[in-house]
């Protein structure tokens, strides 16, 4: 028996999803709009640098000419105006995105496969985490990844299904 295809709607669920659960890291650090700005920029070059080299079918079809412009599109669209995005109403989004995108790799995916997809957001996440440091002063002390962001990424690898 072979697996159903993977289809476009499923790599705009997977592109969701990284956007998502990145803006949900950015939108949990603590010190500041400029961190938040600097990790929201962030999201899709490092989304992109994840899953570009990648042999995963999954991920080529998100890191090809049309996938790449939509993930591009989506965080522009998700962060042209970080003061109207809220942790308490992208968060629970992001988390059925993972839920949804866990599903469709259990029945598409070898779990290598999955594995592979749901690794690459996870990276995608700790990436973001680390774009900037929370409670520094002029670039000294701080942390690169806070409780919150910590808390978030824990979540994310939850509701992917990732022990």
């Amino acid at each position: 028996m072979t697996q159903p295809a993977w289809t476009p709607e499923d790599t705009t669920l997977l592109i969701r999803t990284a956007i998502m659960c990145g803006i949900s890291i950015a939108l949990s650090k603590t010190d500041g709009n400029r961190a938040t700005l600097n990790e929201l920029a962030a999201i899709a070059p490092h989304f992109l640098n994840t899953i570009r080299n990648s042999g995963n079918p999954f991920l080529k079809a998100a890191a090809d000419e049309s996938g790449a412009a939509e993930l591009r599109t989506l965080a522009e669209q998700f962060t042209t105006n970080p003061s109207t995005l809220k942790l308490q109403d992208i968060r629970p989004f992001a988390m059925r995105r993972c839920d949804e995108l866990a599903e469709v790799l259990a029945g598409k995916a070898t779990p290598e496969q999955a594995g592979e997809v749901k690794q690459a957001i996870i990276d995608t996440c700790q990436r973001v985490a680390e774009e900037s440091k929370d409670g520094s002063f002029l670039g000294f002390g701080g942390v690169r990844v806070s409780p919150q962001e910590a808390a978030i990424i824990a979540e994310v690898r939850r509701a992917l299904k990732v022990a």
